[in-house]
C-alpha cells in the first residue's frame, strides 16, 4: 500500500501524542489516524490505547484480549515510516516491571504470585493508568521516534494524569511501609497477630491470613518500589516537555463542550499545555436551499417522494447540527481565548477501515499542520 504525501510540520520535534477528551467522541480513531498518517509521512510510530472500550484494536485489526507486551506491526510504509500498535494489558506490564527490579527471580515470582499484588494491579484506582505511563516511557526509549496514547474518557485521563503521584503517594505511605516491615517492628506487629482472642476473630474472617499476605507482598515489594517512583518522577517531566503534543479531541454538542471546557482548565491548573482542541464529526453544511418550485419538480417524478416541506425541514435541520461547530468555537474562545480549535468534519464512510484512517488523518494533520503554523 502506497504511503500519501504528508509532511505533517505539527508533528516536528514531537516524541509523544497525547489524546485526551470525553467518551464516544471518536478520540481512539483520531488517535488511529494521526498514528497512520505519521507513519506514512516517514515516521517509525507506536500507538497505545487504555481506552477501556479498547476500540482502537478494533479499528486497527488487532486482537484485543491477546495479553501481548510488545506491539504488533501494523503496517510498514515504503517512506521508511512503520505503525505498530499494542492494546494495554496492566498485568502483563506490571509483571515486566516486577521482573526487572526484584532483587532474584525468586522474589519476582512471590510477588507476581502474591494474591494482594494481583488484587492491586486488577483494582487499585491508577493502576491502569500508571502501567501506561511504564508502558510509554518504555516505548520512548526503543527503536521508535513518536509514540500516541490514546487514553480513556475525561474521567479516567484525569486519573491518568495524576497516576504517577497516587503511586508515588503509596509507595510512601507510612502505614505500607510499617505493614511490610521486615525487621523487629513488622515481626511483632504479625506475631501480635498469632495468638488471642484478636487472631480468633481475624481467623474467623480470613484476617490474618490476608494480613500476612500483605505484610509478604509489602515487604517483597518493597525492593521494586523505587522503580515505580523513578518511572513517577520522569513521566512528570515528560508531560511537560516541549517534545510532547496535547490534543483534547471532543465533538460539537453541548455536554461534551462543557466537559472540554472544564478538562482543559484542569489541564492548566496542573500545567500541562493544550496544543488544540479537535471538534471531531462536525456535520457538513448543507447546500443552499431550493426554490419551492424547483424542489416540487425534481420531487414531482419520484415515487413516495417527501413533500417540499418535509425536504426544507431535513435541510433546516442539518442547518442546525453544522451551526454547533461555530457555537462550540466560540464558547471554547470565550473561556480559553488563546486555545487553538480544529474542526473536523464527518466522512460519509466510517473511519473503520485501513483507507478512511488514512483519509482522516491526512484531513486531521492537515488542519492541525496549518495551526502549528499560524
Amino acid at each position: 500500500m502506497g504511503p500519501v504525501a504528508s509532511t505533517h510540520p505539527f508533528l516536528a520535534g514531537k516524541r509523544l501524542v497525547l489524546c485526551l477528551g470525553p467518551g464516544g467522541v471518536g478520540k481512539t480513531t483520531c488517535a488511529a489516524a494521526l498514528s497512520l498518517a505519521a507513519a506514512r509521512a516517514g515516521r517509525k510510530v507506536a500507538v497505545i490505547t487504555i481506552d477501556p472500550s479498547r476500540r482502537l484494536a478494533e479499528a486497527l485489526g488487532l486482537d484485543r484480549d491477546s495479553g501481548r507486551d510488545e506491539p504488533v506491526l501494523v503496517e510498514s510504509c515504503p517512506s521508511g515510516g512503520s505503525l505498530h500498535a499494542s492494546v494495554l494489558d496492566p498485568q502483563v506490564v506490571f509483571d515486566r516491571i516486577v521482573r526487572e527490579a526484584a532483587e532474584s527471580p525468586e522474589q519476582a515470582e512471590q510477588i507476581v504470585e502474591n494474591p494482594i499484588y494481583q488484587a492491586t494491579v486488577r483494582h487499585l484506582g491508577g493502576a491502569l493508568e500508571y502501567a501506561a505511563v511504564a508502558k510509554v516511557q518504555r516505548l520512548a526509549a526503543g527503536p521508535y521516534d513518536l509514540v500516541v496514547l490514546d487514553t480513556p474518557p475525561c474521567v479516567n485521563a484525569r486519573d491518568f494524569l495524576r497516576a504517577p503521584d497516587r503511586i508515588s503517594e503509596i509507595a510512601r505511605n507510612p502505614a505500607a511501609r510499617v505493614l511490610g516491615a521486615s525487621g523487629r517492628v513488622g515481626g511483632r506487629i504479625f506475631g501480635n497477630f498469632g495468638a488471642g482472642a484478636f487472631a480468633r476473630v481475624l481467623g474467623s474472617m480470613g484476617g490474618v491470613g490476608f494480613l500476612r499476605q500483605l505484610g509478604a507482598f509489602l515487604r517483597n515489594f518493597s525492593s521494586v518500589i523505587a522503580a515505580f517512583e523513578r518511572r513517577a518522577d520522569a513521566f512528570e517531566r515528560i508531560l511537560r516537555s516541549p517534545a510532547t503534543a496535547t490534543y483534547v479531541v471532543t465533538s460539537p454538542l453541548a455536554f461534551a463542550v462543557k466537559e472540554t471546557l472544564a478538562f482543559v482548565g484542569e489541564l492548566d491548573a496542573l500545567r500541562i499545555s493544550v496544543d488544540a482542541v479537535v471538534l471531531n464529526r462536525v456535520e457538513p453544511s448543507p447546500p443552499p436551499s431550493p426554490s419551492r418550485e424547483a424542489l416540487s419538480a425534481w420531487l414531482s417524478g419520484e415515487p413516495d417522494a417527501p413533500s417540499p416541506e418535509e425536504v426544507a425541514h431535513l435541510r433546516d435541520a442539518l442547518a442546525r447540527e453544522a451551526s454547533l461547530a461555530s457555537r462550540a468555537e466560540r464558547a471554547i474562545a470565550a473561556v480559553h481565548p488563546r486555545l487553538a480549535v480544529v474542526s473536523v468534519v464527518r466522512s460519509d464512510e466510517p473511519p473503520s477501515a485501513r483507507t478512511a484512517l488514512a483519509d482522516l488523518g491526512e484531513r486531521l494533520g492537515r488542519r492541525l499542520g496549518a495551526q502549528a503554523a499560524s
